[in-house]
Formats: structure tokens, C-alpha cells, sequence
């Protein structure tokens, strides 16, 4: 079973919001190329892709739609 790192849960719901990684990694204070890189890290510890990068921003896909609908549970149950 893969770990999974409460860091993704929050960059995949701020790409998600965002709609880009740029402005994803703006909004929680990181830089663009350490979001990238823990998208990247995270996709090949998987072995599924998470975000569908285009040149006019980013999208999730099927899998990580599903990790950022989850996500708001999982940061809830974390703090608890």
C-alpha cells in the first residue's frame, strides 16, 4: 500500500481550484518547479497520472479527482 503525503492532497486541491500549477503554487506559497516536482514524484510513486498539464493551465485527471475528493476528509481526519 502507497503512503500519501498530506502535501499532495493540498496541491491537488489548489490545481484543482487554480487551474494551473503556477497559480496553484502561488496560492500555498511554494514555487512552481517544487509543485511540479511533488506532482511528478507522486505520479511515478503511483503509477498514475494526476494532472493533465496544457499550455494554458492544468487539469486532474480521473485519478486525481478522486485523491482531492478525498482529500477534505482525509486533512479533517489528520487533524483529529
Amino acid at each position: 500500500m502507497e503512503t500519501i503525503d498530506p502535501q499532495l492532497l493540498r496541491v491537488l486541491l489548489a490545481v484543482r481550484d487554480a487551474g494551473s500549477i503556477s497559480r496553484a503554487a502561488a496560492a500555498l506559497g511554494y514555487s512552481q518547479p517544487a509543485v511540479s516536482q511533488l506532482l511528478t514524484r507522486a505520479e511515478q510513486r503511483l503509477g498514475h497520472d494526476l494532472v493533465l498539464r496544457g499550455g494554458r493551465g492544468a487539469t486532474l485527471t480521473e485519478s486525481g479527482r478522486v485523491l482531492a475528493d478525498h482529500a477534505l476528509h482525509v486533512e479533517a481526519a489528520l487533524a483529529a
